[in-house]
């Protein structure tokens, strides 16, 4: 027999739910306002969200996937440590293997509501890139994670895009508490530019190149700030 229209429905609501929590949590982890090993209650979750416990929880599993959260057995859950040098490593191998196929693939799939979106989130970076306060590198942060998380979902294949979410903040979520306010903003916004560059003129090659550079060029900064002594 089939599933009842109304319980179809309940069940998107609640994933629609979890994702929005989901989203919310990331953002706290990448702008620093959860700190490492920080212990995190459902219940204020909840409260602050204004949802029920039930899709917080749902969130919290899905992160606990991810590395960023941690479960501990009796304690529930709480913010992961902060990644190691080869952990970095290993984070930004795997984003080189990922992300360039998936700016390709959106690319090939944009529609003109993509590349605004996309053109959005590099305006929000341009607006910011030159402030040297907190503030404004958490929201140039905040919209480089919305850029990646755009194209990966811009692929429409879903198992991708999962794949893509579960990595994609942890360097910035590095970055966001290993102490001072990275100077490569600047770099990165060129770098958002030609990827942006490609979407606009349909090139999926080129969006795709455009992104390995981009990684590429990360990796190289990651490691630079490593060997200046930020990361133990």
């Amino acid at each position: 027999m089939d599933e009842p229209t109304s319980l179809r429905l309940a069940a998107a609501s609640r994933a629609g739910l979890s994702d929005h929590v989901y989203d919310a949590l990331v953002e706290l982890l990448i702008n620093g306002d959860l700190e490492p090993g920080q212990p995190i209650r459902i219940d204020v979750v909840a409260k602050q969200l204004d949802v029920s416990a039930t899709p917080v929880r749902e969130a919290l599993v899905r992160m606990e996937a991810t590395g960023l959260i941690r479960r501990e057995t009796h304690k529930g859950f709480r913010v992961a440590s902060a990644p190691t040098r080869d952990e970095l490593g290993s984070i930004i191998e795997a984003r080189m293997a990922l992300e360039p196929v998936a700016a390709r693939l959106a690319c090939e799939r944009a529609d003109a509501e993509l590349i605004a979106a996309l053109a959005k989130t590099v305006n929000r970076q341009r607006s910011v890139v030159e402030c040297v306060d907190r503030d404004g590198f958490r929201s140039f942060m905040s919209a480089d994670q919305d850029f990646h998380q755009l194209i990966a979902r811009g692929t429409r294949n879903r198992y991708l895009a999962l794949a893509t979410d579960s990595i994609g903040g942890h360097v910035q979520r590095w970055r966001a508490f290993s102490g001072g306010v990275p100077v490569d903003r600047a770099e990165a916004l060129a770098e958002h530019e030609a990827i942006l560059a490609a979407f606009e003129d349909r090139d999926p090659q080129a969006a795709g190149a455009a992104m390995a550079a981009h990684l590429l060029n990360l990796q190289q900064r990651v490691q630079l700030q490593l060997d200046h002594g930020t990361l133990d």
